[in-house]
């Protein structure tokens, strides 16, 4: 199955990137590079548009999703973009995909995504990368998606259903996607000369907030 990854900044559909006057880092998403690495591994295919990387608009992801038929989508909005999210959702849902949620907000604000009539079907609660591949090969199998642990989602009321225990063995996951991120805009401005930028590979040496 073929899953497209949307990462969603409070900049989608504004201007094209100006001089800040504060520091601005360009980060790729290194959790959608192990989602989409494990799916990989699974035999699902990924895609990535990030918006913090350039100019996109709704009618651009549209013809995205049209030209690449996609199965399943998965949005990981910014803590500030909510709202765009779910206006991006229901512009989408007209093609029929699965539309699921990850990140922090979804995570720790699933009412905000999951309600009656809304356009998004799943939000993953905590780690995403084997919610998300159970979630897939479910919707591959034809199976329903409902009572997958660490996932949230509408039932005639919000339904959360119980946590997923953490990975305990990291070497467990396959190295993150990075041909997702290579050349793809991303930049970090170091030391401190604002509108200096640099090109970068990004490296984690942690998973996870201490």
């Amino acid at each position: 199955m073929k899953v497209l990854f949307i990462n969603i900044t409070k900049h989608f559909e504004g201007p094209p990137d100006k001089k800040h006057s504060h520091t601005r880092h360009v980060l790729p998403p290194i959790d959608v590079g192990y989602c989409a690495a494990l799916l990989e591994e699974n035999g699902h295919e990924s895609l990535l548009i990030d918006t913090a990387t350039g100019h996109f608009n709704t009618q651009s992801i549209r013809e995205k999703i049209r030209e690449e038929n996609i199965d399943v989508i998965v949005l990981k909005p910014d803590i500030r973009a909510y709202q765009l999210t779910l206006e991006l959702a229901r512009q989408i849902k007209a093609f029929s995909c699965h539309i699921i949620c990850m990140g922090p907000r979804a995570s720790t604000s699933p009412e905000l995504f999951i309600f009656e009539g809304s356009p998004v079907d799943l939000c993953i609660i905590g780690e995403a990368e084997f919610t998300l591949l159970e979630i897939m090969e479910k919707i591959k199998h034809g199976k329903r998606t409902d009572g997958i642990r660490g996932t949230c989602y509408f039932n005639k009321t919000l339904v959360t259903e119980s946590p997923r225990e953490l990975c305990g063995d990291l070497d467990s996951l396959p190295y993150p996607k990075h041909d997702l991120f290579i050349d793809k805009g991303y930049s970090f401005q170091y030391p401190i000369a604002i509108n200096n930028k640099k090109n970068l590979i990004r490296v984690n040496v942690h998973y996870g907030d201490p």
